[in-house]
């Protein structure tokens, strides 16, 4: 039953992150310079400061820059719920960060044999436990282990996403440059693909190597905006020990 309920947790917060991965769709492009073709969004005359002249040479330089990639910090904001995911990742590795919500935030480790939450009260109220007072006296500043949630694991695994474009054999289609402009004290060119209600942008540093430092996705439903980070920075995970984890796996060995 918990683990049911506690499948809601990572809402679009973690869906949007594979958002790294919808500018790489689409057929063949023929755009020889970076001013858009009429039917791919408003034209731009920006230019780069480095030596890619389109933009699919852009975006595939960058998800190259990010394939190469150790650790990253993504942060992710959606407006439809007010929610903010927070990935500490290692690639395919073990993970960990935090999921916050109106009234309740929570961390969690994700690794690929267990996921482990710890919030205060109210988180455990708000999206899993409420009724079971038992439950919540054992949970008090502990762990909840629980099965390996996928969408933990996927919004962790940033190296999947970029993994599954293919980009090698599948061409970059309807890229356009959007601007020119500074994001985290660095000069970025925003890359996009669509129009709004539904259009999906990247921020690429200009800087070699070109990591991607931002992605906006707008939806009719609201925006999705995410913050890479702490790029091949120091990641130090560790399992929780079992005299501070409760397993709600096997809930009913609980000691009453």
């Amino acid at each position: 039953m918990i683990a049911r309920k506690l499948l809601a947790l990572a809402p679009a917060t973690a869906a949007s992150l594979v958002l790294l991965s919808v500018a790489a769709c689409g057929g063949t492009t023929s755009a020889k310079s970076l001013t858009a073709p009429s039917s791919a969004g408003p034209a731009t005359t920006a230019t780069p400061r480095y030596d890619l002249t389109t933009p699919p040479e852009i975006v595939r330089e960058a998800f190259e820059a990010m394939l190469d990639l150790r650790t990253v910090r993504i942060a992710t904001r959606t407006s439809q719920d007010s929610s903010v995911l927070t990935v500490n990742s290692s690639g395919a590795g073990p993970c960990s960060g935090a999921v916050a919500f109106p009234g309740a935030t929570a961390e969690f480790i994700s690794t690929s044999a267990a996921t482990y939450l710890r919030g205060p009260d109210q988180f455990w109220r708000l999206y899993g436990t409420a009724g079971d007072a038992k439950l919540m006296r054992h949970l008090d500043g502990r762990w909840g282990k629980l099965p390996v949630l996928s969408q933990f694991r996927n919004a962790c695994d940033f190296r999947t996403f970029l993994d599954s474009t293919n980009l090698e054999h599948q061409p970059l289609a309807r890229l356009y440059v959007d601007s020119q402009h500074r994001f985290a004290d660095q000069e970025v060119v925003e890359i996009s693909t669509g129009e709004p209600p539904r259009k999906t942008s990247i921020l690429v540093s200009t800087s070699p190597p070109h990591y991607i430092l931002g992605l906006v996705d707008v939806e009719p439903t609201g925006t999705s905006t995410s913050d890479f980070s702490k790029i091949n920075a120091l990641l130090k995970i560790a399992v929780p020990p079992d005299s501070d984890t409760v397993d709600l796996i096997g809930r009913a060995q609980l000691a009453p």
